[in-house]
């Protein structure tokens, strides 16, 4: 059975600098400074940051507006899974983009929103359309819109024995902080 992702030789640590009182800022620095030490580490070959890591106990379900479509009077709006990452994340764990591109060091809060989904959630949320360029919003039907600009394989985010992929989607750290 294929994971989606290749767990080998990946050592995966937990930190919360939020938690000593660093606010964005420190945090932000203080993981740039992390990722160049461990980097430098004999042997490393990448570094990557993720909100959660696939198997991981920390997933977060958002509320997805799509762009254009309309909820029905009482209907709410889909849950989705998500994680928040930095650009080498998805050569870090193998994850294959499908289509479009790998978040960039230009992807910052200066930047337009950009989000990048898995295969499930293209197929479900655009059926026989091209995912690449539509968008959607976790803050309400009125944006602010996240545009999609990659498709990556599905992969088993916190079960492994579910047989079903389910729709998942990928921010950029730069873009949605979270400590």
């Amino acid at each position: 059975m294929s994971l989606g992702f290749d767990p080998y030789h990946v050592l995966n640590v937990t930190l919360d600098p939020h938690g000593i009182g660093f606010d964005e800022g420190r945090t932000r620095s203080f993981y740039r400074e992390l990722e160049d030490r461990i980097r430098a580490l004999p042997g490393v070959k990448s570094v990557a940051l993720a909100f959660s890591v696939p198997m991981g106990n920390t997933q977060e379900p958002r509320s997805v507006y799509i762009e254009g479509r309309s909820l029905a009077s009482g209907q709410r709006p889909p849950n989705v899974l998500l994680n928040r990452v930095d650009p080498p994340y998805f050569d870090m764990m193998r994850i294959p983009v499908l289509r479009g591109r790998r978040f960039a060091e230009t992807d910052n809060a200066a930047a337009p929103r950009v989000a990048i989904v898995n295969q499930r959630m293209a197929e479900q949320f655009w059926p026989n359309e091209d995912p690449i360029g539509k968008r959607f919003s976790i803050f309400g039907s009125s944006g602010p819109f996240a545009q999609v600009v990659g498709v990556v394989q599905n992969a088993r985010y916190n079960v492994a024995a579910l047989r079903e992929p389910v729709p998942f989607f990928y921010l950029p750290f730069a873009q949605d902080y979270v400590p």
